[in-house]
């Protein structure tokens, strides 16, 4: 077992693939982005060159957790959107729609803070899943 993973069945990644939407924050504004297909869920890095597809409204964060990503490279931080689905709580589930990244690692000091998950080729992040409320 991997304490860096977070084993879920793909019913439970399909459910919260449907009903999360991934965004990032540009220019100081909350972005909703296109998200890879299911079929591609763990295998594209959904921040790589991401499209945007509206802006993010009326975001009210519920949850935030440190989160695991693998990498290829130590040098490039490319999270698969499954991975950062797979540390949503269950408890959590219901009351989330949308996760945006909040916090990777962006200097070498900032990899060295967890020296353990990046020799076992993980970069830790930070994710703040939000509810997004579209009716205002």
């Amino acid at each position: 077992m991997n304490k860096y993973v977070n084993e879920i069945n793909n019913d439970v990644l399909l459910n919260r693939y449907n009903n999360i939407n991934p965004a990032i924050l540009k220019n100081g504004e909350f972005f909703v982005i296109e998200k890879p297909s299911f079929k591609k869920i763990d295998s594209v890095a959904y921040l790589w060159s991401p499209k945007v597809v509206r802006k993010a409204n009326n975001l009210t964060p519920v949850f935030k957790t440190k989160i695991y990503c693998s990498y290829a490279y130590y040098g490039f931080f490319k999270p698969l959107f499954s991975e950062v689905l797979s540390f949503l709580t269950d408890e959590h589930e219901t009351e989330v729609n949308c996760v945006i990244i909040t916090k990777s690692p962006e200097t070498t000091d900032d990899l060295n803070k967890e020296k353990e998950a990046l020799n076992a080729g993980y970069h830790v992040a930070e994710a703040t899943f939000y509810w997004e409320d579209n009716s205002v």
